[in-house]
């Protein structure tokens, strides 16, 4: 673009764009020896284009075992591909017709396989008791494909092209077991509890896979119900306790982080304590939502560009860096619910606050300055 705005200002405006053979018309500046190319050469030479594709299907069926028992199958399969395609020009010897057409192709494509089985048990009502749980186990095949490629045309042998293209490819296979209950006592009190384990496999050829153990827990006080005090406000109180993490994890090769004298990057592990309430008013057409929380996240996964001792100098590279980030938050929310006759509406209004910052860096490379990351550092 930046050149063809300088091309346009030095090419007269009464100039024309071609030329009675058709052949784009040339423009000689003053004070310089040879000709320059239309700017409307460039422009019809030069562009891009880029689209996105995605496909998506889901099929699941349940069976009722037994009136507290039901079996649930479902299966999924996801494929998104964004191709983009970018065309440049050539001018060679000061020549008005582009000669030679550069083209860089690029194709991300990703794919996505899910089939799950889970069990759900609901215990019958029993006095002031009540009893729910499940047990799940999901598998996923995840394929990840990149190609690119540039090669040039010509106008004398526009077949075949010269250029160079490569293609990678990155699969991973995962298995996730998820155990849950909720207990609540006399429709005010419950607890709710979870356990899940992740086994995603290795992108690394020969790599063992790993299992990880997540855990939650949640606690819910219905200090006002609407059966005791019908058209009366409702109030929740909760607190909840609980772990997540990333499946899919970004290896690199052993020897290369070897030589920096780091360790394989370890998969991210999230632990948020987090408390609110939940309001209702007004027949419970309007609802208030106060929400506070802090995060922690351990291995998390900061690229940054660092400086490396090469020879007798320094070199700089782009490096996957081990730190420790924390992040706490006030969120509050208004929401009202309206009906008229067939037709209801919703409405929603909500305000955050945010605060993350680096806690710790954990992975340092030997003989390594870093340059901007640093404890205590806020992120955006």
């Amino acid at each position: 673009v930046r050149h063809l705005v300088t091309l346009a200002l030095q090419t007269s405006p009464l100039l024309p764009v071609r030329n009675a053979d058709g052949s784009y018309a040339t423009n000689v500046p003053p004070f310089r020896i040879g000709p320059l190319s239309h700017p409307r050469a460039l422009a019809d030479s030069a562009g891009s284009d880029e689209r996105s594709r995605r496909l998506l299907g889901q099929l699941g069926a349940s069976w009722q075992l037994h009136p507290a028992l039901r079996l649930t199958v479902q299966g999924g399969y996801e494929r998104s591909t964004v191709e983009s395609q970018s065309f440049s020009f050539a001018f060679p010897g000061g020549s008005s017709e582009p000669l030679n057409s550069p083209v860089e192709i690029q194709e991300r494509g990703a794919t996505t396989r899910t089939a799950e089985i889970r069990l759900d048990y609901r215990r019958p009502t029993a006095g002031r008791h009540q009893l729910d749980a499940s047990l799940a186990y999901l598998a996923q095949h995840m394929a990840l494909t990149a190609l690119d490629a540039s090669y040039v045309l010509t106008s004398t042998h526009p077949f075949p092209p010269s250029g160079s293209a490569f293609t990678t490819t990155q699969e991973q296979r995962a298995g996730s077991i998820t155990a849950q209950g909720r207990y609540q006592y006399d429709g005010r009190y419950e607890l709710q509890a979870s356990l899940r384990a992740d086994s995603p496999g290795s992108l690394l050829p020969g790599g063992a896979p790993r299992t990880y153990w997540y855990a939650g827990a949640e606690a819910c006080w219905h200090a006002l119900r609407p059966a005791a005090r019908p058209g009366q406000p409702t109030l929740d109180l909760r607190a909840g306790w609980g772990q997540s993490s990333t499946v899919l994890l970004r290896e690199i090769n052993p020897s290369f982080m070897g030589t920096l004298g780091l360790r394989q990057p370890t998969a991210p592990r999230t632990t948020q304590l987090d408390a609110g309430l939940d309001l209702g008013l007004l027949h419970h057409h309007l609802h208030l939502g106060l929400a506070a929380y802090q995060r922690r996240t351990v291995h998390a996964i900061a690229s940054q560009s660092v400086q490396v001792a090469v020879g007798s100098g320094f070199g700089s590279r782009l490096l996957t860096i081990d730190a420790t980030a924390r992040s706490r938050g006030l969120e509050l929310t208004l929401a009202a619910h309206w009906q008229r006759g067939r037709f209801s509406g919703r409405s929603t209004a909500a305000a955050s606050f945010n605060s993350q910052r680096i806690e710790a860096v954990n992975g340092v490379p030997s003989g390594a300055v870093f340059q901007r990351l640093t404890v205590d550092q806020p992120i955006q």
